[in-house]
This record gives C-alpha cells, sequence and structure tokens, in this order.
C-alpha cells in the first residue's frame, strides 16, 4: 500500500474507510493484505446503530514469520476492551463508531510494538539452525506471557544452545521436559517448582502452535513429545 507505514522492515497501514457492510470491509482488508505481502493493514468502518468494525489482516510473508491477525486481535483487545478473534490472515472485532478512530490509534500502537520489538525476524525462527530464533518467535506470542514466565522459557532455551539445531516444536518440547525434570528432581511445592510445572505447559502448547502448520503430523509429534517428556521422569 502507498500510504504504509514503515516499522522496521515491515509495513502497518491504519485508516478508516467507507463500506457498505462487514463483507465489503473484508473485501477491502483482502485487498490490502494482497497487495502488500510484507505488512499488517488496520481497517475500520462504521455502520448502522452507532456500530462499527476493525478489520486486522496480516499479509504472507509476515505471516511466515509467526504473525497472526487473530493473535493480534487478542492484543489489540487486551489494550482496548474491544473483542473479537478470527484467522492468522484476518481477523476482526467490534467496536463502537464512535470509539473507531482512538480504537485505530491504540490498535496501531500495539502493532508498531510487535512489528518493531517484538522478534519478528527477516527468517522464520522456525527453522532449525535460526540463532537465537527459538525465543525470538516466543517473544511474539500473544497475548504475552507474564514476565517470570516467559523469563523462565527464555532462560531454559538460552540455557541449551544445541537445541536450535532442532525445529522449533522439537525445541520445546525438550524445554518442556528439562523444565518437568527440574521439578521431579527438586521441590515441586515451591514456588520456582510452580513457575516451572507453568512454564512446562507453555512450553508444550507453543510446540504444537509452533506445528500448527502442518496438522497432519500433529498426532505424530504428540507421541513423539510424550516418549521425550517420559524420559525426564526416569
Amino acid at each position: 500500500a502507498e500510504d504504509a507505514e514503515v516499522v522496521g522492515v515491515w509495513k502497518l497501514t491504519s485508516r478508516v474507510v467507507q463500506a457498505a457492510d462487514i463483507k465489503d470491509l473484508q473485501a477491502m482488508g483482502d485487498a490490502a493484505r494482497e497487495s502488500m505481502p510484507d505488512g499488517v493493514g488496520l481497517l475500520g468502518a462504521g455502520f448502522e446503530e452507532g456500530k462499527g468494525t476493525l478489520v486486522v489482516v496480516v499479509g504472507d510473508s509476515l505471516r511466515a514469520k509467526g504473525v497472526s491477525a487473530g493473535d493480534l486481535v487478542k492484543a489489540i483487545g487486551a489494550a482496548t476492551g474491544i473483542r473479537g478473534g478470527g484467522k492468522p490472515h484476518l481477523a476482526q472485532a467490534g467496536v463502537a463508531a464512535d470509539a473507531l478512530e482512538t480504537t485505530m490509534t491504540a490498535a496501531a500502537e500495539v502493532v508498531r510494538g510487535v512489528l518493531a520489538g517484538g522478534g519478528v525476524s527477516e527468517r522464520d525462527p522456525r527453522e532449525a539452525g535460526t540463532a537465537g530464533g527459538h525465543a525470538a518467535w516466543v517473544a511474539t506470542r500473544l497475548p504475552p506471557a507474564p514476565e517470570a514466565l516467559a523469563r523462565c522459557v527464555a532462560d531454559t532455551l538460552a540455557a541449551h544452545a544445541e537445541w536450535e539445531a532442532l525445529p522449533l516444536a522439537e525445541a520445546l518440547v525438550e524445554a518442556a521436559g528439562a523444565l518437568c525434570g527440574d521439578v521431579l528432581h527438586g521441590d515441586p511445592s515451591s514456588r520456582e517448582g510452580a513457575l516451572k510445572l507453568l512454564a512446562a505447559d507453555a512450553c508444550v502448547t507453543y510446540a504444537f502452535e509452533a506445528a500448527a502448520d502442518a496438522p497432519e503430523t500433529l498426532v505424530a509429534r504428540a507421541k513423539a513429545a510424550e516418549r521425550q517428556l517420559a524420559r525426564y521422569g526416569e
């Protein structure tokens, strides 16, 4: 899009438009996404009875880096109070028409934060061998994890540089297993033990999210994860 703002190496466009209905607004969003594969589009429109809708679209190149329109809508909702959802390429949320401008401004700030400081890199961090990529991918998850939990996951990944050679999903399962092993060989009732259990659970959730682009492999991955995690209980 010609009016797009450049954020790092990515693009962001945000504008209020005139749309006949929600389907018309979604079609505009799709057109924006197709014209801007390396960016995020925010389109808002007001309708009858004081209602409005915000549509968020994410281009193909940026989506390949782990950025999802559905996740962005959740993050925007956490900042503004609006509620919505959708798919990785297009998501939407309802908003009062008289609050549309304010919401669009806040939404743009959330997206800028993700693009500029959320760990989105020029290479897909799900690829094995991406230096620091596994932790960077985790840092982009939305809504963000509580600080202590996020730090626990990041510290566990950082302590095992050899995992960077693994695909992201496998590295996260290894991290979950290591955390469970620490709990089993420590004090499960301690505050640190509880945090590590929560971090292990988060790693497993992230692992399946990372593998979601190949859903046909999820059953096999689940069985492999069970075997890997069982090793740490021995």
